[in-house]
């Protein structure tokens, strides 16, 4: 008997799952904040510029010309600590 779902919902969702699937996120779109619409829309808008800008950023060549960048300025500072010695 214990295993018996209940025939009404919950009064009050108490956990975190159970208060984000109750919430009237319809509703909540198409009626409440106006930032909230803009704010997925930007989302959906923009996620794909930074996917680009990921893959390109992270390119096997992009990361070389890094290394590459760094040692250099290492060695320049290195050089610029000589006289310190």
């Amino acid at each position: 008997m214990a295993s018996k779902i209940p025939a009404r919902p919950m009064e009050y969702p108490y956990s975190l799952v159970n208060k984000v699937t109750h919430f009237p996120w319809k509703m909540h779109y198409n009626h409440a904040n106006w930032r909230f619409k803009w704010v997925v829309i930007g989302y959906v808008v923009t996620a794909p510029l930074f996917v680009y800008l990921h893959k390109a950023l992270n390119s096997p060549g992009n990361q070389e010309k890094l290394r590459i960048t760094k040692a250099k300025e290492h060695r320049e500072h290195l050089e610029h600590l000589k006289h310190l010695k």
